[in-house]
């Protein structure tokens, strides 16, 4: 086996292949998809990715979600669609579409969490019709689904240190998650995130997005659109300034240097 390493071109052009992939897929299978966080800001400000990013974000209505999965095997042997209902080794409550060809070693100085390289598929669900009950919602969802993350993570937390109390504490996340199925979790999860029906509410938001001002009208989320990113048109929300604003403030303002952040990766190919 021969490893080469990406460089940050490199790396962006092997999650743009993705989500060609993906965009193909939806498109015959009539799954509504929309680029989202920074990759939409990316192909806003930038028509492509942000020049320092990494990452390729996109959301999806938890039907076509679920969906999605349901039909993973219409995928090129080459891409795999990793979530918790078929992974006990993820340590995300949502999907990632990977390319299997790749390796990718996130934090490699620290945890050295080894997947593959991805594009993010977080599903958007319906939120309560008033704002206190909004927030009380996502706050209880996002508990749930951070405390999915913290057990599945724990095991690469092993040999870092932690400190005497979040080391016992440690422990016992790693017990809970050797003790407890991968299944198990997300069903646990999803009994409180899939509470409220997307296409039912007048409110959605991704419960694993930005907090609160992740929540907006369903009609910020109409599909119908188009976007350039990079060399081909892919799916969009409608109401991008109104999205963007509310995620970023000014968005087309470039940040200064030292918040450009890119993430701490090392991404590979596998020949």
């Amino acid at each position: 086996m021969i490893k080469e390493k990406m460089d940050l071109k490199t790396l962006q052009e092997c999650e743009y292949n993705i989500l060609k992939e993906l965009d193909s897929i939806c498109k015959k299978n009539n799954l509504r998809y929309s680029l989202c966080g920074g990759t939409l800001l990316g192909a806003v400000r930038h028509k492509g990715f942000i020049p320092w990013d990494d990452d390729i974000d996109v959301v999806m209505p938890r039907k076509d979600y679920l969906e999605l999965l349901n039909i993973k095997e219409l995928l090129p042997e080459r891409y795999k669609l990793i979530t918790p209902y078929n992974s006990d080794e993820t340590i995300y409550p949502y999907g990632k579409l990977c390319d299997m060809d790749t390796e990718l070693i996130e934090d490699p100085v620290g945890k050295k969490i080894r997947s593959h390289v991805y594009i993010d598929i977080f599903p958007l669900d319906g939120m309560p019709a008033t704002m206190k009950q909004q927030i009380h919602h996502l706050n209880s969802a996002r508990f749930r689904t951070k405390m999915f993350y913290r057990i599945k993570i724990a095991k690469y937390k092993k040999n870092l240190k932690l400190g005497i109390i979040k080391s016992v504490l440690n422990i016992c996340l790693c017990i809970i998650d050797k003790i407890v199925p991968t299944d198990i979790l997300i069903k646990w999860v999803d009994k409180k995130v899939v509470k409220y029906d997307f296409d039912k509410c007048k409110f959605v938001a991704s419960i694993d997005g930005y907090g609160e001002r992740e929540i907006m009208q369903k009609d910020v989320y109409n599909f119908n659109s188009k976007i350039m990113f990079c060399n081909d048109e892919f799916s969009c929300i409608e109401k991008t300034d109104y999205y963007l604003t509310k995620m970023y403030g000014d968005y087309m303002k470039i940040p200064p240097k030292e918040q450009q952040i890119v993430h701490d990766n090392e991404a590979y190919y596998i020949k």
